[in-house]
């Protein structure tokens, strides 16, 4: 027996926007399942797999979110409500991660990012050709299922191939009843790999991304707003990127932590740091540490930050080693 469809009344719940997490900070509670195997890139986890059949809304009653909200994929029957939602928010100024699935087309939001799952627990890597151009990836890192190099760097090759622009990789946080679920999709396999093997190196699929010409770390998308806001927003990525790398380095944890710290507060100040920094006036702003007023002076007056470009560059060499 199917479940009636119940009305979706919307509510948002918030999140501290990362890089690993796609710079998700809202998504909307009660949002309908999707059908197969799908990777909940806001959590790290498996998404669930049909079990609310609320309807879409085409509106968003609400006011203008003020960061990226995420909309996790949906079932065929809700693709017209969600396009037709997505530019209403769009249009409100709401900046909108849409994730899609492997036979879902391209057209609507700010950023879309096909959710490879179950394409690759099926090994369907000839479907990876037929993603649209521009487009970008999530590729969920499960041991002993979809990271090993020679299966990562087919697929990778068949997503430069259609042309897909960014491709990142995300070791899957399951509990018992994902692996259960990757098991019965994927088949025994894995298995061993899966529960008592080490996880997955994100650094290594990196790699192997970048090798094939393609962008590892999906970028953040921007809100609607006053310059400051944008600006502000843009260091706070590059702040928490350099912190994310400078972590999985191994590098000190206290500036990799503080560089993250940094970045989470200037996302909620309302300090103009672009303008500040153009006048010689960032060290009004008493809780920048030395590294973090570096990066911010760097990219205010040249549009880079040397500090990031050299950790990118250790974080994709070969070398194994912590530096």
């Amino acid at each position: 027996m199917v479940a009636a469809a119940t009305r979706w009344r919307p509510t948002v719940a918030e999140q501290t926007p990362d890089p690993s997490h796609l710079w998700i900070k809202y998504r909307f509670r009660g949002w309908p399942d999707a059908p197969g195997q799908w990777f909940d890139v806001a959590s790290g986890r498996l998404g669930s797999e049909g079990e609310t059949t609320s309807s879409i809304g085409v509106e968003w009653p609400g006011e203008p979110l003020d960061d990226l909200l995420y909309l996790p994929p949906v079932a065929r029957a809700q693709r017209g409500a969600r396009d037709e939602l997505v530019r209403s928010l769009i249009k409100q100024g709401t900046p909108v991660l849409v994730q899609l699935l492997e036979e879902d087309p391209v057209g609507v939001g700010e950023l879309a990012i096909y959710d490879l799952l179950q394409t690759l627990l099926d090994r369907n890597l000839t479907a990876l050709e037929h993603l649209a151009p521009g487009s970008a990836a999530i590729w969920p890192l499960i041991a002993g299922y979809t990271d090993s190099r020679e299966f990562s760097e087919a697929g990778v090759e068949r997503l430069a191939s259609a042309g897909v622009v960014s491709i990142q990789g995300v070791v899957a946080e399951l509990d018992p009843s994902d692996r259960r679920r990757i098991v019965e999709t994927g088949g025994e396999e894995g298995f061993d790999a899966m529960f008592h093997g080490s996880s997955p190196s994100e650094r290594d699929f990196s790699r192997i991304v970048e090798a094939a010409g393609m962008e590892p770390f999906v970028s953040r998308p921007l809100p609607e707003g006053p310059s400051w806001l944008r600006g502000n927003r843009r260091i706070a990525e590059i702040l928490a990127l350099s912190g994310e790398l400078w972590l999985r380095l191994g590098k000190s944890e206290a500036t990799g932590q503080s560089l993250y710290a940094t970045a989470r507060r200037i996302d909620n100040d309302s300090h103009d740091l672009l303008t500040l920094c153009r006048e010689g006036n960032l060290k009004v702003i008493d809780w920048l540490d030395p590294l973090s007023s570096q990066i911010i002076e760097e990219w205010v007056s040249c549009g880079r930050s040397s500090e990031l470009e050299k950790l990118k560059s250790q974080y994709l060499s070969d070398s194994t080693e912590a530096t």
